[in-house]
């Protein structure tokens, strides 16, 4: 039976594929098991502590451990009285020693009855004697400990637990060699709950617990071993390093998103290749679409902890900056239900879904009350670019409504914080009637001019069949608060607001390395790059401006000559070398072309627009062009000149000579002419033709 991907219920190497835990597993017996140690394993919901502990189990039986593997999942009826808690937990015991062979005289010591007036005291005995007969050392472990209904009959249980470690340090008693208790909460917030009185915070009789200090988050290394596995019997031809390292960079290491983005990828995404950023992707937005536990018991413990809510909400929406102490207790909590984590010693959202998540939540509720979801729902991936959250953009669509939302007294927030501010307004541009937004993608807007006003009377003939024949000026508009981005030399015409440019050079080898490329490429040595949270413009065009997503083109593209007008700052500049001699030669391409490689979005100018662009999508197939008019393909796809025929005589024969061939897989977009579109100049200078009965 092939092994799947769980996320319901313990992982069982056998059945399932798993990280490999035989190293934390026996860094706990060294470190807590083998010293006597009683600790606790508190983590969040559906954070592997069932399957750590299943794993651990068996390996301690293998090492001669005698143990007791409790769990209160299903125990409510435990907790109605002390008498009923001794009894469940003695007919569950008795159930773990018939299961591990235990000697009948002890067993039927064991099976001696509970006294009803002294239930505990009882159990206690019954411990005592088990430890001091059965001949091994032993070990409970109690998972699920914050589900008993009544918290203070657990607590007396603790109790029992600590007078009996107390008394055998002492040597005056026989008890359990280790005890391990796993749940979400620890057990000062039960002792809390209970007595929220100043005073009682920290008088818990689990005082005698160490602190369990395993790492219990993914590793990208551990994510690999997974993954590893997983690739050894499916031959998928994945990155096993990279998906590990992109898993790593969406859940933080949480186990359960590991697993559940996993799962997808292996029975849910089809649409797209599965083991790659872009599959992963699609797993991500499945993930948050559908409705799960772990999400549902987000939900309702931020129901139930208000304070906790307005902390991430300030987080968020705010960029407020909360110095990380544990001692605090909403931030003690935010930790324990696995919402927050330290980050260079300031509280934030443990992951990017988990981000991803409470935005949306946050977004949802104050739809509720108000319009303001009417406004962003119908736009909602203006938050996403690049399939990575846009805290700048986010910021910028809260404070648009903020005062519509919180009302006049909240206007002090926003006035001390300073954040949000945008003091410049641009008017009569993209909102004029004459003007269309007609791309966006990213950071990027094309817009176009459907009229060109600005003629002088004798161009207007000329100007007019222009704009017929969709000859129409365009620009790129940069909103640099979804991204930076890096534009070709001499390219930008006006910027509004917070924004910085800089060579994009970073340091002496940067600059050589750029130098060279620049030479080989024909392309500019400086790129400036745009940072900041405001608005650039460049220089209008009457080429066409097309926005390719890279996402698209398997993170990585290579452009014709001349054709890079800007893209985001997060994608690799590349020279990409020719092949052969043929291809620079007889194909016309030169030596060099100019690549970009990365998760992004680039612009380029085409003499044609993208109606008439050609896309061809290969799988491990070929296609021969005759003639320079592919304007970018994949850079994964091989590009050579060959004969169009497979001799001389077949090549004269056709009449084709030599082609341009693309090979592998990836795609190609071409234009159908190889004709040269007007410039702005031309269609000024050009003296306008006018057909008579002379012309016919």
């Amino acid at each position: 039976m092939a092994k799947k991907f769980c996320t319901t219920g313990t992982c069982i190497p056998e059945k399932n594929y798993m990280v490999d835990l035989s190293n934390k597993i026996q860094q706990i017996i060294n470190q807590y098991i083998e010293s006597g140690q009683y600790f606790t394993i508190n983590r969040a919901r559906q954070y592997g502590k069932t399957t750590l502990l299943y794993l651990l189990e068996k390996e301690l039986r293998k090492q001669d451990y005698l143990v007791l593997s409790l769990s209160f999942e299903a125990a409510d009826e435990y907790f109605e009285s002390l008498g009923s808690l001794a009894e469940g937990l003695s007919l569950d015991i008795e159930e773990c020693l018939r299961e591990q062979n235990v000697d009948e005289k002890v067993l039927e010591e064991w099976n001696h009855s509970i006294s009803e007036r002294f239930p505990m005291r009882s159990l206690g005995t019954k411990i005592s004697n088990l430890c001091r007969k059965c001949g091994k050392k032993v070990v409970l472990m109690i998972d699920e400990v914050d589900k008993s209904s009544d918290n203070q009959i657990f607590l007396s249980f603790l109790g029992l637990l600590r007078e009996k470690y107390l008394k055998c340090q002492q040597g005056k008693d026989v008890t359990f060699h280790s005890v391990i208790l796993a749940g979400v909460y620890d057990i000062k917030t039960l002792k809390l709950k209970l007595h929220p009185q100043e005073e009682s915070k920290y008088n818990s009789p689990w005082n005698i617990a160490v602190d369990f200090n395993i790492e219990m988050s993914f590793s990208v290394s551990d994510i690999q071993t997974m993954i590893q596995e997983y690739e050894q019997e499916h031959r998928t031809g994945m990155d096993v390093k990279e998906i590990s390292r992109i898993l790593y960079d969406y859940t933080s290491g949480y186990p359960y998103l590991v697993s559940k983005i996993c799962q997808l990828l292996d029975e849910r995404v089809s649409d797209v290749q599965v083991w790659t950023r872009e599959g992963i992707l699609s797993a991500v937005k499945v993930l948050l679409k559908e409705p799960n536990t772990l999400f549902d018991d987000m939900t309702k413990k931020l129901l139930d902890h208000p304070q906790l809510k307005e902390m991430l909400q300030n987080i968020l929406f705010a960029g407020v900056d909360f110095p990380f102490k544990r001692e605090t207790p909403i931030i003690d909590l935010g930790v324990t239900f696995g919402f927050l984590k330290d980050k260079n010693g300031i509280v934030a959202v443990s992951n990017r879904i988990f981000e991803t998540q409470l935005y949306d939540m946050f977004l949802s509720e104050t739809a509720v009350n108000n319009q303001m979801y009417m406004k962003v729902s119908s736009d909602r991936n203006q938050f996403i670019v690049s399939g990575i959250l846009q805290m700048p953009l986010v910021m910028q669509k809260f404070y648009e409504y903020y005062e519509e939302i919180y009302s006049e007294k909240d206007q002090k927030f926003i006035e001390e914080t300073g954040r949000g501010k945008i003091m410049y307004k641009i008017s009569n541009f993209s909102d004029n009637d004459d003007v269309k937004i007609i791309d966006k993608s990213g950071p990027f807007e094309v817009i176009e001019y459907q009229r060109d006003l600005s003629v002088m009377p004798e161009d207007a003939q000329l100007a007019f069949f222009c704009s017929q024949m969709n000859v129409r000026k365009r620009q790129l508009k940069c909103e640099l608060s979804r991204g930076n981005v890096t534009i070709q030399s001499g390219a930008m015409q006006w910027m509004a607001g917070d924004v910085s440019a800089t060579t994009g050079i970073k340091g002496a080898g940067d600059f050589l390395s750029k130098t060279i490329r620049g030479k080989v490429t024909g392309e500019s040595v400086i790129k400036p790059e745009y940072t900041g949270d405001g608005t650039l413009v460049l220089e209008p065009t009457y080429r066409h401006i097309i926005l390719l997503d890279l996402d698209e083109w398997g993170n990585s593209i290579v452009l014709d000559d001349g054709l890079f007008l800007a893209c985001e700052s997060t994608l690799k500049q590349k020279a990409v070398r020719r092949k052969t001699f043929s291809s620079a030669f007889a194909g016309g391409e030169g030596f060099f072309n100019l690549g970009l490689k990365g998760s992004g979005v680039v612009c380029i100018e085409s003499d044609c627009p993208r109606e008439e662009l050609v896309e061809i999508t290969l799988e491990d197939d070929v296609v021969k062009i005759d003639g320079n008019l592919a304007i970018a393909w994949s850079g994964s796809l091989d590009f050579t000149v060959e004969r169009a025929g497979k001799s001389l005589l077949g090549s004269a024969a056709s009449g084709e000579g030599l082609v341009n061939v693309y090979r592998g897989t990836g795609k190609v977009l071409l234009v159908p002419v190889g004709n040269q579109a007007m410039k702005p100049q031309q269609v000024i200078e050009k003296e306008p033709v006018i057909v008579g009965d002379d012309d016919e």
